[in-house]
């Protein structure tokens, strides 16, 4: 007689084994393996660096090491504020994206629709453009340092985002036409600033902290504006000097916010993290536009050393082997920052410097992969895996995809009268399971079509993936039952 406890124990089993066959295992990392890849930042008194590793949603590593300056040497940890820089970018994306879902802008909307001032060269140029990097406008710093020749740089004055619009709007061409190729550029995140400020009608910096920082209770994050607001519990940012250091916190580019002026800690970026992760700011819908590869109408987006580069609103979206990731870097005088997240992995991790002399991106990755190096499936190891290559890859999107078809059987399973379980014996499961391939199978040639992978590839990747997983499956299921 098959009674309830028995039932809920099946269908408790085919949620677990489908599930984890869906999901890899994530090796389990210890603080000091975290820690040893930081342990040259380990110091009393020279700069160093904020690091945050959070894994399923919890906080599994945080620390600082070094000093925030070398006058007052106070320690850093979760609560000092680290200069940004073009991580910035993501919350301006956010700023813009937050006012597409209010009506009052649209992705497609021209630069001189929104700011009508500003020369002909801009007609063709929109908000995506501005957002992705496809935009052709000239960048500021270089305009600005030309009209400052054989001066140095601590002697020529800061600019604004206002500035740094009116510089543009002073050129008569951009350097390619819109959309046609991917160049990273600072002046577009300004002039999204400034379109923030016309379309809301409120400062760049009021309006990221009522809409963005505020909801979050982002309390110490702050887009730095000097004389009208301070950074508490700051990071100076410094360079190396022959065999000591120097502080080098502001360029004459450092008081442009839309590009890289917020401040923020590792507390705070760890709600920030949260609020990504379930959608607290923007729906999954409204997130996805900037998740979404940029693809010039002159070929795919490259780096200036020719790389191939994926990249949405305020992130770029190039994997890590074979692991989806969202990330972003920043660097400015003193300073060094990234953000690295693997949200298939649910694993994230923010380093930052005040200290010109390290990599936080590769220090991040090192991290990484003492988490995704293991990652393999605990069921159906060897075809799922398919070593992580385009049939993988095609694989791994379907038992993904999948997920919400196993939530319809286990509705199914649950709501069944123990005469009806009774009849619903091994024969007819080994039927779900081929339906079950057959779905994942589907899911993963379309998730495969979607990335440019190979189709029929995709399909057989998440065919072995499945069909392995199942078999394991049914062997253990049968044996409960016998």
């Amino acid at each position: 007689m098959i009674t309830p406890v028995i039932k809920r124990s099946a269908i408790t089993l085919l949620a677990s084994v489908l599930t984890v066959s869906a999901h890899p295992a994530v090796a389990q990392v210890s603080e000091s393996q975290i820690d040893a890849i930081f342990t040259s930042l380990k110091s009393t008194n020279a700069p160093g660096a904020a690091v945050l590793v959070v894994r399923n949603g919890r906080t599994v590593f945080r620390r600082g090491y070094g000093v925030t300056d070398l006058r007052s040497r106070r320690k850093i940890d979760e609560h000092t504020n680290f200069r940004l820089a073009s991580f910035t970018k993501q919350f301006t994306a956010a700023c813009i994206m937050l006012l597409v879902r209010d009506g009052k802008l649209h992705y497609d909307d021209h630069l001189t629709d929104l700011l009508p001032e500003f020369p002909a060269y801009g007609k063709a140029i929109t908000v995506r453009n501005l957002l992705n990097h496809t935009s052709g406008l000239p960048d500021y710093e270089d305009i600005l340092m030309k009209q400052y020749p054989d001066t140095p740089e601590e002697k020529i004055p800061q600019i604004l985002d206002a500035g740094v619009l009116k510089l543009l709007e002073q050129q008569t061409t951009g350097k390619f036409p819109a959309g046609a190729k991917w160049e990273y550029s600072n002046s577009g995140y300004a002039v999204l600033a400034m379109i923030v400020e016309k379309v809301s009608g409120k400062p760049f910096g009021q309006f990221l902290h009522e809409r963005v920082f505020t909801l979050l209770r982002m309390t110490n994050t702050l887009a730095y504006e000097r004389g009208k607001n301070e950074v508490r519990d700051r990071a100076y940012g410094h360079i190396r000097k022959g065999d000591g250091w120097q502080e080098t916190d502001q360029s004459p580019t450092s008081a442009v916010l839309g590009d890289g002026g917020i401040y923020s800690s590792l507390d705070d970026l760890a709600k920030w993290d949260r609020a990504i992760s379930d959608h607290t700011l923007l729906t999954a819908a409204e997130m996805q536009p900037a998740l979404t590869p940029v693809r010039p109408t002159d070929g795919p987006a490259k780096s200036p050393e020719g790389k191939v580069v994926s990249y949405g609103f305020g992130w770029f979206l190039d994997p890590r082997q074979g692991h989806k990731r969202m990330f972003h870097d920043g660097e400015t005088i003193g300073f060094r920052t990234t953000i690295q997240r693997f949200p298939d992995d649910q694993l994230t991790i923010i380093v930052m410097a005040n200290r010109a002399d390290v990599d936080p991106e590769q220090l991040a990755l090192k991290v990484a992969d003492l988490y995704l190096k293991s990652s393999v499936s605990k069921i159906g190891t060897g075809r799922a895996n398919l070593g992580r290559g385009r049939r993988g890859n095609g694989g791994c999107c379907a038992c993904r995809a999948g997920i919400a078809f196993v939530h319809q059987v286990l509705q199914f399973l649950a709501r069944l009268e123990e005469r009806d379980f009774l009849r619903w014996h091994f024969h007819a499961l080994a039927g779900l399971g081929i339906a079950a391939d057959a779905r994942f199978a589907l899911a993963g040639a379309e998730a495969a079509k979607a990335a440019n992978l190979d189709f029929v590839a995709g399909a057989q990747g998440a065919h072995h993936a499945v069909k392995d997983s199942l078999h394991n499956y049914f062997a253990v299921f049968a044996g409960k039952f016998r």
